[in-house]
């Protein structure tokens, strides 16, 4: 069952959104506006979100700690989708389709961490007014269509070494693509890579 802490921290002001990718460049009078529009909750590792219950109609930014998307399977396992590390986001996706989660749909806490959700009807609306803020989100959005594009590939003809690799040469290209070698940072866990592979349901 899903438990969260409300409390005070996270950002103390404005300016300190830009630690979250979509808002590295958003304009400072618009930045106001949304500060007091985000709503704070602070998770606990081990946690399973529901996230049409706990996050409905809103898109979560990830202050803090690890999370993963994931799936309920009609027999109850869950199926890892993809990581959500602190600075990214989830559910924008859904918001700009104004789609809503399913009953199927969680979050699995990896790391205690703190999300900030805003609704997704002020999410739109600043998409609109803000290019920086739009250019952001259609990065995002290019990333995560990339991402499931390769990932379908690789299910379907690499085996999980092979995947493995894969996995980590994304993440360096994303993290500096004009060098040849890259130490991640932060490291990805044992939990990420196999969320993002697949593997944790191969023997």
């Amino acid at each position: 069952m899903a438990q969260a802490k409300r409390l005070n921290g996270g950002p103390s002001r404005p300016a300190d959104l830009r630690k979250l990718y979509m808002f590295k460049h958003v304009e400072d009078n618009l930045l106001e506006e949304i500060y007091p529009l985000l709503q704070r909750s602070h998770w606990r590792r081990r946690t399973e979100i529901r996230l049409r219950k706990e996050f409905h109609d809103q898109v979560g930014f990830v202050w803090s700690g690890r999370f993963r998307f994931a799936a309920t399977r009609p027999q109850g396992e869950v199926v890892s989708l993809y990581s959500i590390a602190s600075g990214e986001s989830f559910g924008f996706a859904t918001a700009l389709a104004r789609y809503r989660y399913g009953e199927v749909h969680r979050l699995l806490v990896d790391e205690d961490g703190i999300i900030l959700a805003l609704a997704a009807d002020r999410f739109r609306a600043l998409q609109e007014r803000s290019q920086a803020f739009s250019l952001a989100l259609t990065r995002a959005l290019n990333i995560l269509a990339l991402d499931y594009g390769a990932r379908v590939y690789e299910l379907a003809v690499s085996d999980v070494r092979t995947r493995l690799v894969a996995a980590l040469l994304r993440r360096a290209d994303l993290q500096n693509p004009s060098r040849d070698r890259v130490l991640l940072s932060p490291t990805p866990t044992h939990i990420d890579l196999a969320a993002e592979i697949g593997a944790s349901r191969e023997g």
